[in-house]
């Protein structure tokens, strides 16, 4: 699934990787992979609360998901881009 997702992605078939992604989910809500790339996605399209979320889960299923990677990149980018959202 991975590679095909994958594909999609580097073809701008973004809606369509998206619905995959969503059945993935709505099929097998275990599936970790699933919501690290449908999180990855999400980052992507600058839907970084989408993102942290399916990553959180992804996560919360597998602490050895790749998605602990990529929730701490992007986590360090929005903490970097938004400091005045910590610092009022």
């Amino acid at each position: 699934m991975k590679e095909k997702i994958q594909r999609l992605i580097d073809d701008a078939s973004h809606d369509e990787a998206l619905n995959i992604l969503n059945k993935q989910i709505e099929d097998n809500p275990q599936d970790d992979e699933a919501y690290y790339l449908r999180g990855g996605l999400y980052k992507q399209l600058g839907k970084w609360g989408e993102s942290l979320s399916d990553l959180n889960k992804a996560i919360a299923i597998n602490p050895e998901s790749p998605a602990v990677t990529l929730r701490t990149m992007l986590q360090e980018i929005i903490d970097f881009r938004y400091t005045d959202l910590l610092n009022p």
